[in-house]
């Protein structure tokens, strides 16, 4: 019921972009930064719709820390996650 109720937020949301959306039951595959950088890369088991496998966040904008704590939580515990993200930036991950 919840995915349904997100469903139509992002459909009668008005300022939604073509690249934002939300995709379900992935896993996390990998996480990388590179070195002084506090930008994170991110790998998905599978293709999301115009970002391929990889996605990003910066760990300096408002949620950073909880977003790396997440996504590395799904990666060590091979838990699947849901994503939400615009233009191939991760804005909030959901551990299933």
């Amino acid at each position: 019921m919840r995915y349904f109720l997100l469903l139509a937020l992002f459909a009668t949301s008005g300022q939604a972009s073509a690249a934002d959306g939300f995709i379900a039951d992935i896993k996390v595959t990998q996480i990388g930064t590179y070195q002084y950088s506090p930008g994170h890369f991110v790998w998905f088991s599978a293709a999301i719709p115009g970002c391929t496998t990889t996605m990003h966040f910066d760990e300096t904008k408002p949620g950073g820390k909880a977003l790396l704590a997440t996504l590395t939580t799904a990666l060590v515990g091979g838990r699947k996650v849901s994503v939400r993200y615009s233009d191939c930036d991760i804005i909030e991950v959901y551990l299933k």
